[in-house]
């Protein structure tokens, strides 16, 4: 639903709602994973296409964990449809040998979406993203723009993102 239950009412009142996208990166040397859950917005939506398209311009393969989106709103589902007219899969060789250089794993909240707007056959789905074995883990910061520090540029990352340790 649009709402979190919580078990208690102290839980409700200490609850502070997340406007967007909670969004983490996972990138490895050829691949990379970017999860998302939570109601996109105009502002999450562009972070999440920025992120997409610096790792998929750093040449590496990217799968979508989307599963956790229980809203989509336009400037979601256009970057989503952008991105696949941008990198269009059979113009670029993938190096996970899959034969697809972009891949998504979505809720059916936006499945429905994609479906509505027409554009779910533009998208490769698939069941759960593929995470690479080497990934180091990075969160996007929605609420504050943080920068990398100068050693790990080479991530091709956004520079809203701040390393987080693996729990």
């Amino acid at each position: 639903g649009l709402y979190t239950l919580c078990n208690t009412v102290a839980e409700a009142f200490s609850v502070q709602p997340m406007d967007g996208l909670q969004i983490c990166v996972q990138a490895g040397e050829m691949a990379a994973v970017i999860t998302a859950s939570g109601r996109s917005n105009e502002r999450s939506a562009s972070i999440l296409d920025r992120a997409a398209r610096r790792i998929l311009d750093s040449g590496k393969c990217l799968d979508f964990d989307l599963r956790g989106v229980i809203y989509s709103d336009v400037h979601l589902i256009s970057a989503l449809f952008k991105l696949t007219k941008d990198y269009p899969s059979e113009s670029l060789s993938s190096q996970k040998g899959s034969g697809n250089r972009i891949r998504f794993s979505a809720s059916s909240a936006l499945k429905e979406a994609l479906a509505r707007e027409k554009c779910i056959s533009k998208l490769v789905l698939v069941d759960l993203p593929e995470l690479p074995d080497d990934a180091l883990e990075v969160s996007l910061a929605l609420q504050e723009r943080l920068t990398l520090p100068a050693q790990d540029e080479s991530l091709s990352i956004p520079s809203d993102i701040v390393f987080a340790p693996r729990i």
